[in-house]
């Protein structure tokens, strides 16, 4: 793959966000909730026969779209938090550079998400039993990371005051 589009180390920074700062070790719970949780539940939703119905991919792929292009202005503002100050407190630095990370995978997965979706909308048949539980992982997937996001953000918005 061109390192233009290699989006690994995207990934990796995000996993590499689950460690705990006191000891600098990866999290079991951070890995179960974000990984385990969503993959479990994804295969409950769709065992239990649920499909994401034609008329509901529109708005899904709309509301996809619109959180990645908002989540790219988040990166912005975030970025302009970093080349703000010369003296900043490492804790803080380390905590923009992790959050910055989290938006970048969030925005990858609206991306993976429109794409699995469109997908969708055009098949039928035992492929669409295989990508809607990979639909259902990404969305949960992408709202705890949201919600991971909105808690750095409120840290980092409240250190800045």
């Amino acid at each position: 793959m061109t390192a233009k589009i290699n989006v690994l180390v995207i990934i990796t920074e995000h996993f590499s966000t689950f460690k705990d700062e006191s000891t600098q070790k990866y999290s079991k719970v951070d890995f179960c909730v974000m990984l385990v949780l969503p993959a479990t539940l994804s295969i409950i939703v769709s065992l239990s026969g649920y499909h994401i119905r034609d008329d509901y991919i529109g708005a899904l792929i709309s509301a996809f779209a619109i959180f990645s292009g908002l989540l790219f202005n988040v990166l912005v503002l975030i970025y302009s938090i970093t080349g703000s100050d010369g003296e900043k407190d490492d804790m803080l630095v380390r905590l923009v550079r992790q959050t910055f990370a989290n938006i970048s995978f969030a925005i990858m997965s609206c991306l993976l998400a429109v794409v699995l979706l469109t997908v969708l909308f055009f098949i039928d048949g035992s492929i669409q039993l295989m990508i809607e539980p990979i639909i259902y992982f990404v969305g949960m997937n992408f709202m705890l990371t949201m919600l991971m996001v909105l808690k750095r953000m409120h840290v980092l918005m409240r250190g800045c005051e």
